[in-house]
């Protein structure tokens, strides 16, 4: 199950090296998840030998974000907060030191890799924007744009008001 925690493992030997736990567990919670967020997907920076872990607020809540780890010392390096509600997708351009982060509420943020500040919001015209890809040399974003139709009620639920979809869903796009 989740325990908000990530393990390095050495794949020659299949041992667990490390283990550090990222996201806290909420006190007194009864939830099947107890803890304060739901970790969505994983990205190496072998550059700054970080790993991302975008990170979606449990409980229909709209403050997602990014925990960042030093995978040189497996440590919490950072979080970077305000990424939006339910942040889903992750990709890095690592010439231009960039890291960008999608999430179910039609937005595209922008992080500098070199000091891990969100620089950018960009409201775009995907509205489930999942599995983000680089392509550096066209310099865009490809992104599934996912469609599940319960979603914009949750996401309606967890903004607290009605957002209108964007989007039709089941599609690639480019951003």
């Amino acid at each position: 199950g989740f325990d908000g925690a990530v393990s390095a493992v050495d794949i020659a030997s299949n041992q667990v090296i490390a283990t550090i736990a990222v996201v806290p567990k909420i006190d007194g919670s009864t939830a099947p998840r107890p803890y304060a967020h739901s970790l969505r997907q994983l990205l190496f920076d072998p550059v700054h030998h970080r790993l991302y872990l975008p990170a979606l607020a449990n409980g229909g809540k709209s403050d997602s974000l990014l925990y960042v780890i030093d995978t040189t010392t497996f440590t919490l390096e950072k979080t970077v907060a305000g990424l939006g509600f339910e942040s889903t997708g992750i990709a890095l351009d690592t010439a231009g030191q960039r890291l960008f982060v999608s999430n179910l509420q039609a937005q595209l943020m922008t992080i500098d890799t070199q000091t891990l500040s969100l620089t950018h919001t960009a409201e775009i015209e995907v509205d489930q924007p999942i599995n983000l890809a680089y392509d550096a040399e066209g310099q865009r974003i490809f992104a599934t744009d996912q469609g599940i139709g319960f979603r914009p009620i949750w996401r309606n639920k967890g903004l607290g008001r009605h957002m209108q979809p964007r989007s039709k869903g089941h599609q690639v796009v480019v951003l």
